[in-house]
Parts: C-alpha cells; sequence; structure tokens
C-alpha cells in the first residue's frame, strides 16, 4: 500500500504491506545460495554440497556466511586436491591447441600460404616446431611444387625469428 507524504504530497511505500516470499521460496532461495557458495569456495559439485550436513557447511546469516577455523584449513591444505580436475583440462587443452597448430600448419603447406604456415608454427611449443621445420627442409616431397613458391617460403623462412640459427641457414642454403 502507499501512502500520501503530508509536506510533498508524494506516495511512498509502506514498507509494512510489502508481502515477503512464502517459506518454500525463501527456503529453496537459501539452499541455493548454499549450494552456490560453498560449491565455488571449495570446488565442490552441487550435489555433494548438498548432502553435506548443514553444521559443516553452514547456511548463510543475513546474507553472509559464516567461515570458521576448519573452513580456511580445508580452503589451503584440501582445496587443492579438489582442484586438480580443472588443472588437467587445461593441460589437455593446451595439447589440443597443439594439434590445431599443426592442422593449421600441414594445410596452410597444401595451400602454400606462408604468412598462415608461420602463424602455426610460433603456436606450437619447441620440439614439435622444431620437427616440423626440419621435415620441411629436410623432405623435398613436403615442399611447393611451384619453384617460385618454394622461394617465397624459404625467404619467409630465413627471415623468421622463431627459427633457431642452423634452420634458419638451411633455409638460406636451400634458397641456393
Amino acid at each position: 500500500m502507499y501512502r500520501a507524504d503530508p509536506i510533498t504530497g508524494e506516495l511512498q511505500v509502506q514498507h509494512s504491506t510489502i508481502p515477503g516470499p512464502s517459506l518454500q521460496v525463501d527456503d529453496e532461495a537459501r539452499r541455493l545460495s548454499r549450494r552456490i557458495y560453498w560449491g565455488l569456495f571449495f570446488s565442490l559439485p552441487e550435489k555433494f554440497v548438498m548432502r553435506m550436513p548443514i553444521g559443516l557447511l553452514s547456511n548463510d546469516i543475513r546474507g553472509r556466511f559464516p567461515l570458521k577455523l576448519m573452513h580456511q584449513w580445508a580452503w589451503y591444505l584440501i582445496r587443492p586436491f579438489w582442484a586438480w580436475p580443472p588443472l588437467l583440462m587445461w593441460i589437455l587443452q593446451l595439447s589440443s591447441r597443439s594439434d590445431l597448430a599443426k592442422r593449421d600448419f600441414w594445410l596452410a603447406l597444401e595451400t602454400t600460404n606462408c604468412s598462415i604456415l608461420l602463424q602455426a608454427l610460433e603456436q606450437l611449443r619447441l620440439k614439435p616446431r622444431r620437427d616440423l621445420i626440419e621435415r620441411l627442409l629436410f623432405q623435398r616431397n613436403l615442399r611447393p611444387r611451384d619453384i617460385n613458391q618454394q622461394k617465397k617460403l624459404f625467404t619467409d623462412l630465413f627471415y623468421c625469428k622463431i627459427l633457431e640459427a642452423d634452420q634458419r641457414t638451411y633455409a638460406g642454403v636451400a634458397l641456393g
């Protein structure tokens, strides 16, 4: 309900008349906030947080979650063991990025697109990059068929900063 302010005449809400959420809605909101907070804090799945006793992972008190000494110890000692799956996923993504760069390298070599080929080489780690460059330098069947494209490729490789000195030297030798 509203009441008019006697001085300004503006309508103001009477806070006592604003309906609050039902008990079921309020309980569900508290359960949801508990699952989200503790799940993010400890990197736990929500189903695991739901099954934990409230004495261990408490509900919020006026929007704040009380952190006990036990929670601080768990954060520093136990959480790193729970957080290893994201680290594993990150490592797997690194290898998949390397696979994508190799695929881009071979596609650029087929289409004789030197700029994409050099970009793909930059994305590779040192050992796979060295292996691919040496295959390109020493296996003539991998080189472009057109002599002008070969010259352009070896010129780009010769001036490329990511190649090691011996590889750049051989690219210069291949140029003639």
